[in-house]
């Protein structure tokens, strides 16, 4: 990044990412001005290279997404949104493909999101895949970090055309009395 655009005396985050051998950074200028009373805001930087586009989801916890509309959408690797000012509360955050809302990359159930606060959720490569995990950083204060406990399981049978497969994992049926020319991802 340009350091030398920095400001005497600002406050500003350099977060680097990326794979190894292809590491990128990012600068975060921690000056963003705080919310009215009872709002907080949310940027949401997607720094994980191997997720793809993704769309975030900041809802009430447990509500459904079958109605929710993304509150960052499209965010293609090493690209973020705007800052965004909603009402501060306890919010479920959940990253899922672009377009896709069945195809869950992140689940956080719970975060407060504080009144006058501004956050910054970066989405970091998860161990292998697509996955992600979180960081939310506090302007000028704490990072937390939300550790992905979801997985991608992908059941691929090579037995003969007549035969049929079923698959669980740890009770969860993954796949269901398929032909052995199906996969389940």
């Amino acid at each position: 990044p340009a350091l030398s655009n920095l400001i005497k005396d600002g406050n500003y985050t350099l977060i680097a990412f990326g794979n190894t051998g292809s590491m990128a950074t990012r600068l975060l200028n921690e000056s963003e001005s705080a919310p009215a009373t009872d709002n907080t805001k949310l940027l949401t930087l997607n720094l994980s290279p191997d997720a793809g586009t993704v769309d975030v989801y900041v809802t009430a916890p447990g509500a459904s997404l079958a109605d929710a509309t993304p509150t960052a959408s499209s965010l293609v690797p090493g690209n973020g949104d705007a800052y965004r000012t909603i009402t501060s509360g306890s919010y479920q955050i959940r990253v899922t493909a672009a377009g896709n809302k069945s195809d869950l990359r992140l689940d956080i159930p719970s975060v407060t999101l504080d009144s006058t606060k501004v956050n910054t959720l970066v989405l970091t490569s998860a161990t292998g895949g697509v996955m992600v995990n979180g960081l939310l950083l506090a302007q000028q204060g704490n990072v937390t970090k939300y550790e992905n406990g979801l997985a991608k399981v992908r059941v691929i049978s090579s037995l003969p055309r007549t035969a049929t497969v079923g698959a669980k994992l740890n009770g969860t049926t993954v796949l269901d009395n398929a032909g052995s020319d199906r996969k389940s991802t």
